[in-house]
């Protein structure tokens, strides 16, 4: 029997098929924990994209709509969650990563047009979904950053996402520094499609929901499928080999030595050993 003063906790990620209007809300659900994604998360989001042929072929949806509650739309991966990495073995590790590549990959590749609603803070992995649907709008609040380099991580299996969007050069300057970037910034290198404010967020949004639903859809599947095409031939090699490297990659760089000195920083709330400010760099 359960204790009455045990707390229900709620789902991390809500799923809102809604057949009226034909869409699918999918909403981060961790607002207190500025909806950092967790392996929970993920193996939720997983597991309904897995289902998703099944789906539509009952339900025939005209998109995917993904967003968050709260003030920003999310902070990456939990790094709680990234911190027990250092427990698992490299198997487990390798697992581990696979999740968020598969997810993206499958966000990415959904037969029908998906669209983020984007607002405040989005770090690290959280911009991975924003580059990895086919139309992203945000406020005028965001406030994008790769933080991984400070943690002594990599933005391995969100980077042909990134790159995707907005190419090698500007993909280098932001992982490399993990500086950050407004909404204008974002917009401008093609991360994000438009601002807006964010009292007319959701109206925009349906503008283009209304605009998605007025194409016809077995045209808006066979435009997919021929841009995947594309893009996989432009890349001379199939995408699920640049994924795989990218698991791989990630795998291993989270129980590095940097990783573990990084992460534990942060939890501690102290600099890691390599950072110096500028004026401790002689030339």
């Amino acid at each position: 029997m359960s204790n009455t003063c045990d707390k229900i906790l709620p789902s991390p990620l809500l799923i809102n098929e809604n057949q009226e209007k034909s869409i699918v809300y999918i909403t981060l659900n961790r607002p207190d924990a500025r909806n950092a994604f967790t392996r929970k998360m993920l193996d939720i989001l997983h597991s309904w994209l897995v289902n998703f042929p099944t789906t539509y072929s009952r339900h025939q949806y005209r998109a995917v709509v993904l967003r968050a509650n709260g003030e920003d739309f999310c902070a990456g991966a939990d790094l709680s969650w990234m911190a027990s990495a250092q427990a698992m073995t490299p198997e487990e590790n390798e697992a581990d990563a696979r999740v968020l590549a598969e997810v993206l990959s499958m966000l990415s590749n959904l037969p029908i047009p998906t669209l983020a609603e984007v607002k405040g803070r989005v770090i690290g992995g959280g911009l991975g979904f924003v580059a990895a649907v086919d139309i992203a709008i945000a406020t005028d609040s965001f406030h994008g950053k790769f933080s991984e380099s400070l943690l002594g991580l990599v933005p391995a299996t969100i980077a042909p996402y990134i790159v995707r969007a907005i190419g090698d050069r500007a993909t280098r300057a932001l992982f490399l520094t993990a500086n950050s970037i407004n909404a204008k910034k974002a917009v401008e290198f093609g991360l994000l499609h438009e601002v807006v404010s964010t009292d007319q967020l959701s109206n925009r949004c349906d503008e283009i929901l209304n605009a998605i639903c007025a194409c016809a859809p077995k045209s808006q599947m066979a435009i997919k499928e021929q841009l995947s095409f594309l893009r996989e031939e432009l890349q001379k090699k199939p995408f699920i080999h640049i994924q795989q490297d990218s698991i791989s990659r990630l795998a291993k760089v989270r129980v590095s030595d940097e990783a573990v000195e990084g992460l534990n920083a942060f939890i501690e709330k102290r600099d890691p050993v390599w950072r110096k400010k500028t004026d401790q760099i002689k030339a």
